[in-house]
C-alpha cells in the first residue's frame, strides 16, 4: 500500500506539472497535427500524382479526368462539371455503368477541396464556392424504423429541400425510384425542377424516360449518359455529356444468362409509347459515336496541321536567319569595299593635291622667307638708327619706374626686368622691350596715353584675326603680319579664325606657326573656343 500511495503521489506531481504547461502543449499538439496534415497532403501529391484545384468565387466545379480515391488508377477517369452552363446534370445509362461512382467521385472531390487537400484529378480542375453538400445515395430501407426504399428517399429529399441553399451541392441517386414508374418520374421532375430553380447545384441519376426528356429541354439542366458497348454487352464507364442513355436492362439481363424466351417476352412487353424514346436515344448514341469518330479524326488533323505549321514556322525562322546572315555578310563586304574605295579616293586626291600644290607652296614659303628676312633687316636697321638717336642720359630703368619707348608715344610703368628685357605696362597693354629702348619721361602714370605714331607696329590689334573665306595666298601674309604685331604688343596668346572646310588653310596656318621662332606653341581651339575652326597661338617670352 505504501508503494501504491507513493506512485499516486508521483503521478499527481507529474500531472500538476503537465497542467501548468497545458496551453503550450495543446498549441504544440495543434501545430503537430497541422504539420502532419501538410506532410500527408504533400506525400499524396508526390506518390499518387494528385493535384491542387484552382479556386473561384462562382458556385461551380469542373473536374478533369477525376477518379474515386478508393478505386485508384484502375478506375476509368471521368470529367464532371456543373454550374457553368447548367446548374443540374441528369446522368442516365445502364445499371453497373458507373452512374453512382460519378456522383460519389464529385462529392469526394468537393469535400477534399474543402479540406484544402489535393484531388485525384488533373491540375486544370476548378472548385468554386460550395457551402454545403447533401446526398441521397443507396437503399436506406429500415424494418426497425418502418421505412421502405421510397420512404427513405422521400425523407432524405425533404431534409435536403429544407436545408440546402443556392451554394449547396445535392447528389441524388436513382431519382424517382422505389415506387410506381410514372408517379416516381413525375416526382423526380418536380424535385429536379425545384432544386434547379431555387437551390444550388444538383447531380442526379435516373432510369425514367420522362426525366430524361425533361433534362433534354429544361433550361439550366443538362443530360449525360454512361457509355455502353452493345457488342460486348458491357459498360465502358465513360460519361458522355449532352447525350441521354438507355438503361439497356434487356441486354444486361441477356449478358447474365436470362433465358431467351423470357427476354423475347420482355421485348414484346415494351409499350408503344416507350419504344420511340428508346429508338431516339439509340439514334442519338449512334450519332454521338459518329461525332466522336469525326472529332477524333479532326483532332488528328488538327494535330498534324499544328505539327506542319510548327515545321513551317521553323523553316521560315531558319530561312529568315539565313537571309539575315547573308544580308549581314553582304553588307559587311560592301562596307569594306566602300571604305577601301573611299580610302583610295582620299589617297589619290591627297597625292594630286600634294603634286599640284608642292610647287606653289614651295614658292610661297620661299617668298615668305624672303619677306621675313627683308623685314627683319629693316627692323634691325630701324632699331640701330633709333638706338643711335637716343641721347645718353644715364637713365637706369628700375621696377616701378616710369619710362617711354624711344621713338614711340608709348610710355608706362616698368613691371619687371630680366637681363636686357623689360616688361612695360601702358594702360591696359603690356609689352616686352629692350632695356636700351627705354628713356626717361616726365609724364605721370595716370596721364600716360598711347599716341599715334608711324612705327612698324600699330598701337593695338584685336585678340583674334579672321581669315576664313580667304585662299592660302591671301591668308598667310595677313596671319603672319597679325602674329608679328600681336607679339610686339605683348600679347601672350591670340586666336586665328580660319574655319573648318577641307583643312587646307588650317594646315598652312600651322606650317606658318611652326616656322616662326617667336611662336611657342599652337593648338586647335577647345569646344568653347571654336573647335577645329580656330588655332590658338602662344608666344615665346
Amino acid at each position: 500500500r505504501d508503494e501504491r500511495e507513493e506512485e499516486e503521489a508521483i503521478f499527481r506531481q507529474l500531472t500538476k506539472k503537465l497542467l501548468s504547461k497545458e496551453r503550450p502543449l495543446r498549441e504544440t499538439e495543434e501545430v503537430l497535427a497541422m504539420l502532419d496534415l501538410f506532410y500527408g497532403a504533400a506525400a499524396v501529391m508526390h506518390e499518387k500524382k494528385w493535384k491542387l484545384p484552382q479556386l473561384t468565387e462562382k458556385t461551380m466545379f469542373s473536374f478533369h479526368d477525376a477518379r474515386h480515391p478508393l478505386l485508384g488508377d484502375a478506375a476509368v477517369p471521368v470529367s464532371i462539371k456543373c454550374g457553368d452552363r447548367f446548374r443540374s446534370l441528369v446522368i442516365t445509362g445502364p445499371n453497373t455503368g458507373g452512374k453512382t461512382v460519378v456522383l460519389k467521385t464529385a462529392g469526394v472531390c468537393v469535400y477534399l477541396a474543402w479540406c484544402g487537400l489535393p484531388l485525384p484529378a488533373e491540375e486544370d480542375s476548378v472548385v468554386g464556392k460550395i457551402s454545403s453538400l447533401f446526398a441521397d445515395i443507396g437503399d436506406e430501407q429500415s424494418i426497425e424504423q418502418n421505412l421502405s426504399t421510397f420512404s427513405a428517399h422521400v425523407k432524405n429529399i425533404i431534409s435536403i429541400l429544407e436545408k440546402s441553399d443556392r451554394t449547396s451541392l445535392v447528389l441524388l441517386d436513382e431519382l424517382g425510384a422505389g415506387t410506381d414508374p410514372q408517379e416516381g418520374a413525375a416526382l423526380g421532375i418536380a424535385i429536379l425542377d425545384t432544386l434547379t430553380r431555387e437551390k444550388g447545384l444538383t447531380l442526379a441519376t435516373t432510369h425514367h424516360n420522362p426525366v430524361k426528356q425533361y433534362a433534354l429541354t429544361a433550361p439550366g439542366v443538362e443530360t449525360a449518359s454512361m457509355e455502353f458497348n452493345a457488342e460486348s454487352l458491357s459498360p465502358t464507364y465513360r460519361m458522355l455529356l449532352g447525350i441521354p442513355g438507355k438503361s439497356n436492362a434487356i441486354l444486361i439481363a441477356q449478358k447474365y444468362g436470362l433465358p431467351e424466351n423470357v427476354l423475347e417476352k420482355a421485348r414484346k412487353a415494351l409499350s408503344e409509347r416507350e419504344v420511340p424514346v428508346e429508338d431516339l436515344i439509340a439514334e442519338l448514341n449512334e450519332r454521338k459515336a459518329w461525332l466522336d469518330r469525326e472529332e477524333s479524326e479532326a483532332a488528328l488533323l488538327r494535330k498534324k496541321l499544328s505539327e506542319e505549321r510548327e515545321l513551317y514556322s521553323e523553316k521560315m525562322r531558319e530561312i529568315e536567319f539565313r537571309k539575315d546572315k547573308i544580308l549581314s555578310e553582304a553588307e559587311k563586304k560592301a562596307a569594306a569595299l566602300l571604305e577601301k574605295a573611299e580610302q583610295s579616293s582620299r589617297d589619290l586626291l591627297k597625292n594630286l593635291e600634294d603634286a599640284a600644290k608642292s610647287a606653289v607652296h614651295r614658292q610661297i614659303r620661299e617668298t615668305g622667307e624672303k619677306v621675313r628676312t627683308e623685314r627683319k633687316k629693316l627692323e634691325q636697321n630701324q632699331e640701330k638708327r633709333l638706338l643711335r638717336n637716343i641721347p645718353s642720359s644715364g637713365f637706369t630703368p628700375v621696377v616701378g619706374g616710369i619710362a617711354q619707348v624711344a621713338g614711340t608715344g608709348v610710355a608706362g610703368v616698368i613691371e619687371s626686368l630680366k637681363g636686357n628685357r623689360a616688361i612695360l605696362r601702358a594702360g591696359a597693354m603690356k609689352m616686352e622691350v629692350d632695356v636700351k629702348k627705354l628713356v626717361p619721361t616726365e609724364k605721370k602714370p595716370k596721364s600716360i596715353t598711347v599716341q599715334e605714331h608711324s612705327s612698324s607696329a600699330p598701337d593695338r590689334v584685336p585678340p583674334s584675326v579672321m581669315v576664313r573665306g580667304m585662299n592660302v595666298h591671301e591668308a598667310l601674309p595677313v596671319v603672319e603680319r597679325y602674329l608679328d604685331q600681336a607679339m610686339r604688343l605683348g600679347y601672350d596668346q591670340v586666336t586665328v579664325i580660319h574655319g573648318r572646310g577641307e583643312g587646307i588653310l588650317r594646315r598652312e596656318v600651322h606650317a606658318l606657326c611652326a616656322s616662326l621662332k617667336y611662336v611657342a606653341s599652337y593648338r586647335l581651339g577647345g569646344p568653347s573656343e571654336g573647335g577645329f575652326g580656330v588655332t590658338v597661338v602662344s608666344f615665346r617670352r
